[in-house]
């Protein structure tokens, strides 16, 4: 398989502490001098009803901050806005949707992390769905948003492809594993995917045998992805159905580590 493998209110002042201290960041990528400003960022949701700006514009004489933006009472941190400091840059070895890769995208980037009340939760279904929620609404009214990155997947993600999959999951409950999840196929021969253990806390193999034709075998991942996503860890065997029909076996590895899929 190749890289493109499916898979105004209170004021908040943030620093460097917040962008180093280890909190995951969503990427979004934008052409070179085309990071947006606070003002302009206002104007552009200003006429979004789920999302709101609650901290102050960037202060050019305090360095490293960021501002705080809120989505159904969940409260997320941006920065890189061009009245700010140039964020920390993210690496992706996948991409669907997209074709830049890192050492030649030349693009600008700005980071969305959640706030520091939800350190304890940001793997928790609904805040990682009103984060991604939030970097949709922010991606569709930035015109010069190329990209999205999730680096526990170490994935790219074309715009338009990640917002619809996330307007989908936000209005029918389809979880967007393929702007979440990536799959490699390892050694012995296995599809495993990359960025589901951020949600469960285990990642999946798809264990040899294989379905002959690769894209079968992509598309079952993708379904069975999806659905642990939703479903959460698994610690005792379970028998579930694949999209063409046939039966397979999802059981927990010897250290929890992860779920393997055989036959049924």
């Amino acid at each position: 398989m190749d890289g493109r493998r499916i898979v105004g209110g209170n004021t908040t002042i943030l620093d460097r502490a917040d962008i180093d201290g280890g909190r995951t960041g969503l990427y979004l990528l934008v052409a070179p001098g085309k990071r947006v400003t606070f003002d302009a960022l206002s104007a552009a949701i200003d006429d979004n009803p789920l999302l709101s700006i609650t901290s102050a514009a960037p202060d050019a004489a305090t360095t490293d901050t960021g501002i705080e933006l809120v989505i159904d009472g969940l409260t997320f941190d941006l920065f890189g806005l061009s009245d700010a400091p140039h964020v920390e840059e993210a690496s992706w070895a996948h991409t669907v949707a997209f074709d830049g890769m890192p050492a030649s995208s030349g693009f600008e980037m700005l980071v969305l992390k959640p706030g520091p009340h939800l350190a304890g939760g940001h793997a928790l279904l609904p805040v990682v769905r009103g984060w991604m929620q939030c970097a949709q609404i922010l991606a569709e009214a930035l015109p010069d948003c190329s990209a999205l990155v999730w680096p526990p997947a170490s994935l790219a993600v074309g715009a338009d492809f990640f917002c619809a999959g996330i307007r989908r999951w936000v209005e029918r409950g389809t979880f967007p594993t393929a702007s979440l999840v990536a799959f490699d196929t390892s050694l012995d021969g296995a599809l495993q995917s990359k960025g589901l253990s951020y949600l469960t806390g285990q990642e999946m193999r798809l264990e040899q045998p294989l379905p002959e034709v690769l894209v079968d075998a992509e598309r079952v991942a993708l379904a069975l992805a999806g659905h642990l996503a939703l479903s959460g860890r698994i610690d005792a065997v379970q028998e579930v159905t694949a999209p063409d029909g046939r039966p397979l076996r999802l059981a927990p590895s010897t250290n929890g580590r992860f779920v393997r899929v055989t036959a049924g």
